[in-house]
């Protein structure tokens, strides 16, 4: 199978929102790692995957 992935944005605001997203991606991670936050590993990957 093969997805192809379409740009929802512009090179410049894509290089605006990376940024913020690779953050919030890795406090979420880092939270989770570290026992602060104790959630279902399934019911959050569902959640993020809509």
């Amino acid at each position: 199978m093969r997805v192809l992935l379409t740009p929802v944005c512009s090179k410049d605001e894509g290089a605006f929102y990376t940024p913020i997203f690779a953050q919030m991606i890795h406090d979420g991670a880092l939270q989770w790692a570290t026992g602060d936050i104790v959630l279902d590993k399934e019911e959050i990957a569902e959640k993020v995957a809509v």
